[in-house]
């Protein structure tokens, strides 16, 4: 993924700061609720819980085994053990967000030609 040249990650604080503004709230309230937000949804996934948001998206933690692989530089075979890994499945709503649609003209029946309809050159 290409990355836009006025792009900037977005930090913690950052995204703490945003809250705080859009929602005219204390930087301590709007760090509370982050860190209550964030916390709750860890604390979700680890009891085996999905968490979703409609529209936005949805956390779920998933049991990956063990399983053997090679190293590929020295063909030595090594033991990947197994852990507990986290997906977020974005929503349709915020897949439309990131990714407007963009126009496409379809062409009209009139504009088409008919393939069954239009007389053959014989």
């Amino acid at each position: 993924m290409s990355k836009d040249a006025n792009s900037k990650n977005v930090n913690k604080k950052d995204f703490i700061n945003i809250i705080s503004e859009k929602t005219g709230s204390p930087k301590s309230t709007a760090e509370a609720l982050l860190n209550a937000t964030m916390q709750t949804i860890v604390s979700e996934l680890k009891e085996g819980n999905k968490v979703t948001f409609v529209g936005f998206g949805t956390f779920e933690s998933r049991h990956r085994k063990s399983v053997q692989r090679t190293n590929p530089q020295t063909r030595e075979k090594i033991q990947v053990p197994e852990k507990n890994v986290v997906i977020f499945k974005a929503g349709k709503t915020f897949k439309d967000e990131i990714n407007p649609s963009t126009s496409v003209a379809q062409p009209t029946p009139e504009s088409s030609p008919n393939p069954i309809s239009s007389p053959s050159p014989v």
